[in-house]
C-alpha cells in the first residue's frame, strides 16, 4: 500500500512545483482585462481543473470489468485485478455494499483514533501549505511575482522525502507506526520553531521542513489506515502470517 501512496502524494507535491512556476507566469498578467493576477490564477487553474474533472468522469473506469476498462485492460488482466480485491470491495457494481460494515466501523475505536489524528495534523498542515505563499511574501525576500518561486523548495523537499519514505516502507525496515513517530516529532518541532523564532531565514527553513514532514506523514499513515482500519480486510489475506498482519 505504501508505494501507490508514495506515487500519488509524490506527484501531488510535484504539482506544487509546477503550480508555483505557472503562478509566477500568470502573475505577469496582472491588470490584463482589468483583473488582478490572483484572479487570473483562480480562473485559469480552476477552469483547467473543472475541464479535467469532466474528462475523468467519462474516461475513468469504475470497476475492473467496466466497459471502459476494455480499452486498456485485457480480460485476463481484469480477472487478475478482481482476484486481488478484498471480499467486500466493489467488483462490477455496488451489490456488495453492507450497512453492517458501516455500523461495525462506527463501533471501532480505531476509526475515531484515525479521525482525531488526521484532524489535528490537517489543522496545522493545511494552515501551513495553504498560507505558504502569504508567509513567504511576508518574509520580504522577494515581492510579487518572484515570491512564487520561494514555494518551490518546500514542494521539492516534500517530493524527495516522500520517495525516500516510500522506499523505506517498501523495504519494511520499520513498521508503519514506528515510522510515523519520528515524522510526527518532526512536525511538532517545526511548528514550535515557526511560532518561536524571529529570524527570517530560520523561519523559511522551518516552513520547508514543516511542509516536508507534514506531506510525508500521509505515506505510512494512509497505508496503515486503509489496510488495518477495516475489520473485514485482514481475513481476506490468509497468506499473511500473524507477524505480517501486526
Amino acid at each position: 500500500m505504501g508505494k501507490p501512496f508514495m506515487w500519488m502524494f509524490g506527484w501531488q507535491n510535484c504539482a506544487g512545483i509546477f503550480g508555483s512556476l505557472i503562478a509566477y507566469g500568470i502573475s505577469h498578467m496582472n491588470g490584463l482585462a482589468g483583473l488582478s493576477a490572483w484572479r487570473w490564477v483562480y480562473l485559469l487553474e480552476g477552469l483547467t481543473t473543472i475541464l479535467v474533472g469532466v474528462v475523468v468522469y467519462f474516461v475513468l473506469p469504475d470497476y475492473p470489468k467496466s466497459p471502459r476498462s476494455n480499452a486498456w485492460l485485457s480480460p485476463r488482466e481484469q480477472e487478475y485485478l478482481e482476484a486481488r480485491l478484498s471480499e467486500n470491495a466493489p467488483r462490477t457494481d455496488e451489490h456488495t455494499f453492507s450497512k453492517d460494515e458501516v455500523v461495525t466501523s462506527l463501533k471501532d475505536l480505531r476509526t475515531y483514533g484515525f479521525m482525531f489524528s488526521q484532524l489535528l495534523l490537517d489543522l496545522g498542515g493545511f494552515g501551513l501549505t495553504w498560507w505558504l505563499p502569504t508567509i513567504t511574501t511576508n518574509l520580504g525576500f522577494a515581492a510579487l511575482p518572484r515570491n512564487q518561486l520561494l514555494n518551490i523548495p518546500p514542494a521539492a523537499a516534500a517530493v524527495i522525502s516522500i520517495v525516500i519514505v516510500g522506499l523505506l516502507l517498501d523495504r519494511a525496515y520499520l513498521t508503519r507506526p514506528a515510522l510515523l513517530q519520528p515524522i510526527l516529532v518532526g512536525v511538532v518541532v517545526c511548528f514550535i520553531l515557526i511560532f518561536t523564532i524571529t529570524n527570517k531565514v530560520g523561519l523559511y527553513i522551518a516552513c520547508i521542513f514543516g511542509n516536508m514532514f507534514y506531506s510525508v506523514y500521509y505515506i505510512p499513515f494512509c497505508a496503515c489506515k486503509f489496510l488495518f482500519s477495516s475489520p473485514y480486510l485482514l481475513p481476506t489475506l490468509p497468506h499473511l502470517t500473524y507477524t505480517d498482519k501486526q
